[in-house]
């Protein structure tokens, strides 16, 4: 039975969040909630139940924790987790994949109409007393690469079905490929960002997926063509793409996702880029549900 249980917060969002806050208090828990001043090692010295955000949990931070018991995940990406030390050990952790997946999708489709239609680029030349009166292309009938098919990048195909888009679909996995349909095809990589006018990623941060977009993958795509980024910004290479950018100004690059973050390297200097501070899983509904997933997750850890 959970008896005023001590779990340390250290997800930003939740903290935030009295709703949430008030859901895990109603489990008959206490809160601790960090006030990001004093330093993690330190906040977490005596914990043994924790719910986490993005902040990083290596090796070497995880090893001084000795009381530590159970992890439960806010949000779905786990590249800040040390998941093999983590195995290895006898810290339970409870992760809760695709719960944010209606929003980030809904981003991911914004970003694709403002990219292709270039709303970003004369939106911004307004604001300077420029009337530059540029449309852009239709995303409609067009081919969207969507490189990883989980819940997000699936969700994603299904709001662009009324766009009677072809999907051309990749994952770094070969083996998760499956059959084509109609509109949805599965293609190596090559062939996707050579094929498509609009790339969405949708991939977790691994060291194959680390600058899986550099200079070759860029000068492969097309001249005008839109990379969306809502994964990890290290998927990026930063370098080759403000290069990019730079020497291709009818491609566009729009990222919630940078390196480091927050932000203030040289990208926000061209036109034919849109950046947006990480925000895109942090819809209303979205920390609604991944706070209620964590949460949930902490009860199952301590009923265990």
């Amino acid at each position: 039975m959970i008896n005023k249980t001590v779990v340390h917060v250290t997800s930003k969002s939740l903290c935030k969040s009295t709703e949430l806050i008030h859901q895990l208090t109603a489990l008959g828990t206490t809160p601790v909630l960090w006030d990001q001043q004093e330093p993690l090692e330190i906040f977490l010295k005596d914990a043994k139940w924790l719910i986490v955000g993005t902040e990083k949990f290596d090796q070497h931070l995880l090893k001084k924790l000795q009381n530590l018991k159970g992890i439960s995940k806010y949000g779905v990406g786990t590249d800040n987790l040390d998941l093999e030390y983590l195995e290895g050990s006898t810290i339970q952790l409870a992760l809760h994949p695709g719960t944010n997946r209606v929003a980030v999708a809904e981003y991911a489709l914004s970003f694709l109409l403002t990219g292709m239609h270039l709303m970003h680029t004369t939106s911004m030349k307004l604001r300077q007393n420029i009337w530059h009166k540029d449309g852009g292309q239709n995303l409609s009938l067009k081919t969207v690469g969507i490189i990883g098919f989980g819940h997000v990048g699936q969700e994603l195909a299904r709001l662009l079905k009324p766009f009677n888009c072809q999907l051309l679909v990749s994952e770094i996995d070969k083996s998760k490929h499956k059959s084509s349909t109609d509109n949805v095809k599965f293609v190596d990589f090559k062939t996707l960002i050579q094929e498509s006018h609009a790339v969405s990623l949708h991939i977790p941060l691994t060291p194959q997926t680390r600058n899986l977009i550099n200079k070759q993958s860029l000068e492969k795509m097309k001249t005008n063509s839109v990379l969306v980024n809502t994964s990890r910004g290290e998927i990026v290479d930063e370098n080759a793409m403000l290069k990019h950018l730079e020497a291709n100004t009818y491609f566009q690059y729009l990222a919630d996702t940078h390196t480091p973050e927050p932000y203030q390297g040289k990208m926000v200097e061209f036109d034919n880029f849109m950046g947006t501070p990480h925000s895109a899983g942090n819809s209303i509904e979205a920390v609604l549900a991944m706070g209620s997933a964590a949460i949930t997750g902490m009860k199952k850890l301590l009923d265990e």
